[in-house]
């Protein structure tokens, strides 16, 4: 299901597609992943799912440690260095997401710049960066 024909791509999208944590380390300092009193964990899917109200794709951040949902949305745009979210109202705390980010009111939208490396993604808005590591299928 893709909302608006032709603005996502379907090779990128099966690309990002999966569950991402925050990166993960023995020797890292949890603080630094530690932002707005979560971990943030993401997932990307293309399937519907009785639980979420967005319509895929979809994109979610959310909180690793209770669960409750950051910011989800539908992807309406997605090249190859963009990723444009309508906004779930039902599924976005829009007080509660990693912040620095910002949400355009008018459009009710999120424009997330990204940078895929070799097993994590880079989400960036407002000149804030996240990294989520995918995970892994062993």
């Amino acid at each position: 299901f893709c909302p608006i024909s032709g603005k996502v791509d379907q090779e990128i999208l099966s690309r990002l597609e999966g569950g991402y944590s925050v990166p993960y380390d023995e020797d890292m300092d949890d603080e630094e992943y530690y932002d707005n009193e979560c971990f943030w964990e993401m997932a990307i899917f293309t399937e519907a799912d009785d639980f979420f109200t967005t319509k895929p794709p979809v994109l979610m951040i959310y909180d690793a440690e209770a669960g409750d949902p950051g910011i989800a949305g539908t992807i309406i745009n997605l090249d190859e260095d963009t990723i444009e979210l309508k906004i779930d109202n039902l599924m976005t705390d829009k007080e509660y997401y990693p912040s620095g980010w910002q949400i355009d009111t008018l459009s009710n939208t999120i424009e997330l710049s990204y940078k895929e490396t070799e097993d994590a993604l880079e989400l960036t808005n407002h000149g804030k960066t996240f990294t989520f590591v995918k995970y892994s299928e062993n």
